[in-house]
């Protein structure tokens, strides 16, 4: 008995298995490649205030920082990170609303 396929056999199964592949990824396109979501909180939109995402990262940064601490590991922010540079941006901000203010005064 031969257990072999033949060429024409593959050629068909292989057009199926494409034909397939396909329409799956048509389906199911695979993960976003933009921005997503590192942490999932659940709790109503009342719960929510401005200050709940960065009050939520600081209790994670606090917790990494603990992890790492047991292993001997010490963390070293990067300021080059725009979630390390929130002071700079402050103060970026703070000069342009400084600007507008002095544009939009008349003589």
């Amino acid at each position: 008995m031969n257990f072999t396929l033949t060429p024409d056999a593959l050629a068909g199964l292989s057009q199926r298995i494409e034909t397939a592949n396909q329409q799956f990824r048509q389906w199911y396109p695979g993960d976003a490649t933009g921005r997503q979501p590192v942490h999932t909180v659940y709790g109503g939109a009342h719960l929510f205030k401005a200050d709940t995402a960065s009050k939520l990262g600081g209790i994670a940064l606090r917790a990494l920082d603990a992890y790492a601490a047991e292993r001997h590991v010490e963390l070293v922010p990067s300021l080059q990170s725009l979630g390390h540079m929130e002071h700079v941006l402050a103060l970026e901000r703070r000069r342009l609303r400084l600007e507008r203010r002095r544009t939009s005064k008349r003589p």
